[in-house]
């Protein structure tokens, strides 16, 4: 079960994004799962998911995570 991250306010959330934006022009085809984990109980606070749990989740939050972000940059 996920541990409930409060929401970030707006700084904080960008400081993520950029890092997300830049860590995907270095190399698109990795994923960082913390990163993409706290990006992703932000996004979608109701349905928060643990980056300690099983590892088959990562390909749908790298895709939910990069198709949400895609919309507004």
């Amino acid at each position: 079960m996920a541990k409930i991250e409060p929401k970030l306010d707006q700084y904080e959330f960008n400081k993520l994004v950029n890092a997300w934006v830049a860590q995907k022009k270095v190399s698109p085809s990795k994923m960082d799962r913390i990163l993409s984990y706290k990006i992703y109980n932000q996004l979608f606070n109701a349905n928060q998911r643990d980056v300690n749990d099983c590892s088959c989740l990562d390909r749908d939050v790298d895709y939910k995570v990069t198709k949400e972000l895609e919309r507004y940059l």
